[in-house]
């Protein structure tokens, strides 16, 4: 599970989209930065190591500020340890 925090919203650009196809990336949601706002995603298929395809999401450049977020990324298993 990924979470994304957005820690402002005084710039303009910066959006989230998540898209299903590399190919012909067209993005299927965007998600403008709101202060406060919380976005929380799966990035595997059913609690396996299989990427979920529609978890791929990238940040448009932005075009006037700075945007300021904070990132977590919450595992089921220890991560770069042998088992």
């Amino acid at each position: 599970v990924t979470a994304i925090m957005y820690l402002n919203d005084w710039f303009t650009g910066g959006e989230t989209c998540f898209y299903e196809d590399l190919i012909k990336p067209e993005p299927y949601f965007v998600i403008k930065p709101e202060i406060g706002k919380l976005l929380v995603f799966h990035t595997c298929v059913n609690n396996t190591l299989t990427p979920c395809r529609r978890s791929t999401h990238s940040s448009v450049p932005v075009i006037n500020g700075v945007k300021y977020a904070m990132t977590c990324f919450m595992r089921n298993k220890v991560y770069g340890k042998k088992q």
